[in-house]
């Protein structure tokens, strides 16, 4: 148990990252299609733009949306950290990255439109990590943004 979400169930994501990449380009393609929802902006949107204050730089919730979805779209296979439960039903992929020296976390999960029986990115949460996340691959991201 971790503490905070839930057990750690697995050592490889259960998401096709490949799917995870084209939903968020499709956000950025057509923000009119929901392909991606940030349950929470005040960790996500929020949090990026809090982040990028402290650096003296100034960012609004569109430039931070994109710099989010930017930054899944680059992820890779090897920034995996954990797979968790989520209210004990559901499984959000985690991953941790460094991007402009700044250590994040990063979760999500597919989901299914009920209505539409679309798939979509669900729970996006993008912010600063307040813990060191060891990857999967064994690479540790420090909270102050070094990797080891």
């Amino acid at each position: 148990y971790n503490g905070i979400s839930g057990i750690r169930i697995k050592v490889a994501a259960i998401y096709d990252l490949n799917k995870v990449k084209a939903h968020a380009k499709q956000a950025l393609d057509d923000p009119t299609i929901e392909s991606v929802w940030f349950s929470a902006p005040k960790k996500s949107i929020f949090s990026v733009i809090d982040e990028f204050q402290l650096k003296g730089q100034s960012m609004d919730p569109l430039r931070a949306k994109i710099y989010i979805l930017d930054s899944i779209i680059g992820l890779q296979d090897s920034d995996y950290y954990a797979t968790h439960t989520q209210w004990g039903t559901i499984f959000a992929d985690w991953y941790g990255i460094v991007r402009d020296q700044i250590p994040w976390y990063v979760k999500f999960f597919l989901d299914k439109d009920t209505v539409t029986d679309r798939e979509f990115l669900d729970q996006v949460s993008f912010h600063r990590t307040d813990r060191d996340i060891k990857l999967a691959n064994g690479l540790l991201i420090k909270t102050d943004g070094s990797i080891q």
